[in-house]
């Protein structure tokens, strides 16, 4: 998880790597163990969250011009340094880039994103779910397997190599968080769409060169579908994994299987449900 101590830690090293810089850094951040990682997420979603494709992709373009990702500190200067580590900026930038999605308090973020997936208003049960140190445990334990996952890997490769105005991403506001919930949950959305077959493309691809085993993939699907119920099943029961009304739930093999049966299988779970959906 992000907090704090992450963003302190990263103040602490530039001062290191980058003595020029620490009287501004001590000027502008005078105890990092006093951090205000309150402050410092809104000021992350002004000034870093604008520019979370060139990050993600490393886009090099994202510093044609004054970057300051902290106060006081201009990221474009950075790279220009002479023997400056340019993977140690953009691992700094994308940390801020996550802290500004992930916000201040992990847990109410995830209280906003429960509200724009079921369109209702959290109750006190929610916020009593919230609350409870068992799912506080579970999200940071899920957080940190996911870190380690093939998946998590392939995910940061798709989206390095993303082609932007291929997908439309370059029309997208990566600010407007709501908007962007409700792409991603509208599967026939034609960013998500073109989004899922670059996936899917890229998955099969490594699958049949052999630098992934299917068998690990749906492993690690299973396994984090596990995590994910543990922490966050009460309040994403049936949005996501769990409850569905006693109707038989996607497995990871539905997922990746792209063999007849398994189509099949897609099929008639998809006319299952138009069909209970005619009977309301």
């Amino acid at each position: 998880m992000i907090g704090a101590a992450q963003i302190a830690e990263c103040i602490d090293e530039l001062k290191k790597d980058f003595p020029h810089l620490e009287d501004v850094l001590r000027a502008n951040y005078p105890s990092t163990s006093e951090l205000r990682f309150d402050a410092e997420v809104e000021y992350f979603k002004v000034h870093v969250q604008p520019h979370c494709m060139g990050l993600i992709k490393k886009n090099d373009a994202v510093f044609a011009e004054p970057r300051f990702f902290l106060r006081g500190v201009d990221f474009s200067e950075l790279m220009k340094v002479d023997g400056a580590d340019k993977e140690k900026i953009w691992t700094y930038s994308r940390l801020f880039l996550a802290a500004s999605y992930l916000g201040a308090d992990i847990m109410n973020t995830i209280k906003t994103v429960w509200s724009s997936v079921t369109g209702q208003a959290p109750t006190d049960e929610i916020d009593e779910i919230l609350k409870d140190g068992t799912t506080q445990t579970g999200v940071e334990e899920l957080f940190e397997v996911l870190k380690t996952t093939r998946i998590f890997k392939i995910g940061m490769e798709v989206a390095e190599s993303l082609d932007v105005k291929k997908l439309g991403l370059d029309e997208i506001d990566f600010t407007n968080i709501p908007a962007l919930i409700e792409m991603v949950k509208n599967p026939n959305h034609p960013v998500t769409k073109r989004a899922i077959s670059t996936v899917q493309n890229l998955i099969e691809s490594k699958m049949r060169s052999g630098s992934l085993r299917k068998e690990d993939f749906i492993g690690e699907i299973e396994m984090l579908k596990e995590k994910f119920k543990s922490s966050l099943g009460k309040l994403f029961s049936s949005e996501i994994f769990g409850d569905t009304g006693g109707r038989q739930t996607r497995t990871a093999v539905d997922l990746t299987s792209n063999h007849p049966e398994a189509r099949r299988q897609r099929m008639l779970a998809r006319l299952q449900e138009r069909q209970r959906k005619g009977k309301k």
